[in-house]
């Protein structure tokens, strides 16, 4: 990395923290390293030994930071390490700096404001939308994807996406979810974009909800 880079990178994280310094928003810093990895399925941990006792390189600060939401610690936000295995790629690296915020009190709509303040407080000239996951879905391929059926799903992904499925479950509804948003309507989103409501097959820790029209 140059010396530029290294200044642009410093910056950056200077004016993250300025950002939540401003809204009284607390930094905290969590462990790294647990005795226990996650629940996610579909994320794997980094493992390490101790002393003959076996640790995991934290996938992401989430948990530690909800012990303390729950022990009554105010709104907070982290900045530093994650490590995730099997993330190597163009786009993907095994360790990597991760920005995580909790706000009291706040739903998934003043979150989404307080997200895109915060892309336009780094650069004033960003031009943030927000846009559902169904709505990219109807836009894209004219169906719902809270409601299409699994072989509906996989039929768009084969007409329009070349890639080896060897080995893989072709009666996850969820594989072939990801491989049309991955491959198909991820390259379009070229400004940033806040996509909402994801199905709740891709919920993970987040609350299930209905919209208006019952999905």
């Amino acid at each position: 990395m140059s010396l530029a880079s290294l200044k642009r990178r410093a910056e950056l994280l200077a004016s993250l923290r300025g950002f939540f310094a401003s809204r009284q928003v607390l930094e905290v810093d969590v462990p790294v390293m647990g005795s226990r990895t996650v629940t996610d399925p579909y994320i794997q941990a980094i493992s390490s030994q101790c002393e003959s006792r076996n640790y995991f390189l934290q996938t992401s600060p989430e948990y530690f930071m909800k012990r303390l939401l729950a022990g009554g610690a105010p709104s907070m936000y982290y900045l530093g390490k994650a490590f995730r295995r099997d993330e190597c790629g163009r786009n993907h690296n095994p360790e990597f700096t991760m920005l995580e915020w909790y706000r009291l009190d706040f739903d998934d709509q003043q979150l989404m404001t307080e997200l895109t303040e915060l892309l336009t407080h780094l650069d004033a000239d960003a031009q943030v939308s927000k846009v559902s996951y169904a709505s990219l879905f109807y836009q894209h391929f004219g169906c719902d994807p809270h409601r299409a059926s699994t072989a509906q799903l996989a039929e768009l992904a084969q007409q329009g996406i070349d890639v080896s499925l060897q080995g893989l479950d072709l009666e996850d509804r969820n594989l072939w979810l990801d491989l049309l948003f991955s491959h198909l309507i991820e390259p379009t989103l070229q400004a940033p974009t806040i996509v909402f409501d994801y199905p709740a097959s891709q919920c993970a820790l987040a609350k299930v909800a209905h919209d208006q029209q019952g999905r």
